[in-house]
């Protein structure tokens, strides 16, 4: 079997674990409250199904690499990422980007809940997480934001893109991770802001060769939802100001669409984060380097007379985001997918049948 193959059948092992300890909690009567149930599967979901699982599959994977076992997972991990960025400046775009990266995934997450209204979705009640204390709080804040960044990065991110390196190119590494963290979820209502917000992971992983600024924009994001889910359950407490800056923007139409520009706005900043995040990690350039975006025009400088042609760059490139579209072990074949297909297969049905029962009940 190939390393793709191992890789994604390991890959494929997690997510059909995962799904059987939703369908398992689901339909098993049990008498824990709503927050001792989603305790319970967040637990188990992270750090067996997102974290054993993977671990275990990516160090059998690379067994033959010799050592110790604790060395053969320690290959694994820095395989997939878990290393710090070479340059150390890389960090202040990322920490800039992981707050706009708050806004981005909002603004895209209502235009997917006014697509659905549109095609007369009926949305569910609103989550069963109840924070009734600070102490309930910085739980979930442990479980829903630290735990995810860890592992949900560790799976989607590096195990993800290690597998689908041999035999794709950097584009596709992108989308797919995207795509397969989105498929993930396996609801129709977080599809459209996962997809985008993995591609924009996958894009920080792939740059800085590091999962860790990815993680922090998995945490900061996860963390300010339990924030403003408390803010709005707790009205009178300290984190009051976030509910009532929501109810600000919401109170008639000339505030909405003030907030429409100004999530738009970000999402050009977070854009622009990018290509500082790019530029700063100092990555090469790859054989077939792919505009992806660009930012104004890019200066031209007159040739050196002594300077060779080959030898000339500009001056002051314009910042863009690129990402290589060469194949350096050629194109995967279709044997090489098969555990891709699977997963990718299984999940859309589950998340195609969220949007179909949500119209139809």
């Amino acid at each position: 079997m190939s390393r793709r193959n191992q890789l994604l059948s390991t890959y494929f092992c997690s997510m059909v674990c995962l799904s059987l300890l939703n369908v398992f909690l689901s339909v098993v009567p049990n008498h824990l409250s709503d927050n001792g149930t989603n305790l319970l599967y967040s637990l188990l979901a992270q750090i067996f199904c997102m974290g054993v699982i993977p671990l275990l599959g990516g160090t059998l994977t690379y067994w033959g690499k010799g050592g110790t076992v604790a060395e053969r997972m320690s290959y694994t991990l820095r395989r997939w990422g878990y290393r710090a960025p070479k340059d150390k400046r890389v960090w202040l775009p990322v920490v800039l980007l992981s707050v706009s990266f708050i806004y981005v995934t909002q603004l895209v997450a209502r235009i997917g809940n006014l697509a659905l209204m549109l095609g007369q979705y009926t949305f569910p009640a609103s989550g069963s997480y109840m924070y009734n204390n600070v102490g309930e709080l910085l739980m979930w804040i442990a479980v829903g934001s630290l735990l995810p960044a860890t592992f949900e990065e560790l799976t989607h991110r590096g195990l993800v893109i290690d597998a689908i390196g041999d035999g794709g190119n950097e584009i596709e590494q992108m989308l797919l991770c995207g795509l397969l963290f989105a498929l993930m979820h396996t609801n129709i209502l977080q599809f459209l802001y996962a997809f985008a917000g993995g591609c924009m992971m996958a894009f920080l992983t792939i740059k800085t060769k590091s999962v860790l600024p990815a993680m922090l924009l998995h945490f900061v994001n996860n963390t300010y939802s339990h924030l403003s889910s408390y803010a709005s359950q707790n009205p009178d407490s300290v984190l009051g100001w976030m509910d009532v800056v929501s109810d600000f923007f919401t109170s008639n139409i000339a505030m909405l669409l003030l907030g429409g520009v100004l999530l738009v706005g970000n999402v050009v900043l977070a854009l622009y984060l990018l290509t500082w995040v790019q530029k700063t990690s100092g990555a090469p350039e790859g054989l077939r380097e792919v505009t992806l975006l660009r930012f104004g025009r890019k200066k031209k400088v007159a040739p050196q007379a002594n300077a060779a042609m080959d030898e000339q760059t500009p001056s002051d490139p314009a910042p863009v985001i690129t990402l290589d579209a060469y194949r350096p072990f050629g194109k995967a074949k279709l044997s090489d997918n098969i555990f891709l297909a699977g997963v990718v297969t299984t999940t859309a049905l589950t998340t195609v049948f969220t949007y179909v029962w949500g119209v139809v009940r």
